[in-house]
């Protein structure tokens, strides 16, 4: 499983693999030369004398396969996520944005939930594919992060409540005859959530 955030990158029997660990320039040169489907052997190869200078034995072949498999899984499981939430806004895009809010509120709350709970199933052992164990720091980052969702939601619900409060004095105004019916159109324009 890809790490969020909250982690400090993949761990294999309790340590983090030796890709996870290269030094952040070196890792963005790998993950961008595999994002450009730059063959794994090339890769191997261009980096080796970048590894050699860090004081770092070369790729493995394995350990690149491994890595690369995992950043495709990650990469899939991305564009998963793109592609429903483009769904959702494009099923709710004249729908008020708070619903849309409230529905990203939702996915980021469910995606939280999950992860913990994943983590407490799966952490420790053997299994190299689980998630890293939270520390103390973690489940603070975690609660953090629900924390603001949460506050989201809640400044959310409170912009629309008075959106909804305008839109309604802007009608008001209109049957009253204070608001011309064009000047109450550019109102509920700007007014629309």
């Amino acid at each position: 499983m890809a790490d969020p955030g909250w982690g400090e990158g993949r761990r294999t029997r309790g340590r983090m693999s030796r890709i996870d660990r290269l030094e952040p320039e070196l890792k963005r040169e790998l993950d961008g030369l595999l994002r450009s489907g730059v063959p794994q052997t090339e890769i191997i190869e261009r980096l080796r004398a970048p590894l050699a200078a860090a004081g770092e034995a070369p790729l493995s072949k394995a350990g690149l396969n491994r890595y690369s498999t995992r950043m495709e899984a990650v990469g899939a499981r991305v564009k998963e996520t793109r592609a429903i939430a483009e769904a959702w806004v494009a099923r709710l895009g004249d729908e008020p944005t708070g619903e849309v809010g409230q529905l990203a509120i939702e996915v980021l709350r469910s995606i939280a939930f999950d992860y913990a709970i994943n983590v407490a199933e799966r952490s420790g052992g053997d299994d190299p594919d689980a998630p890293p164990a939270l520390d103390a720091k973690g489940i603070g980052e975690l609660a953090l992060a629900i924390q603001r969702i949460e506050r989201a939601g809640e400044i959310g619900r409170k912009t629309e409540a008075m959106l909804q409060g305008a839109r309604e004095v802007v009608d008001e105004g209109q049957k009253e005859g204070g608001i011309s019916d064009e000047f109450a159109d550019f109102l509920r324009e700007r007014l629309k959530a």
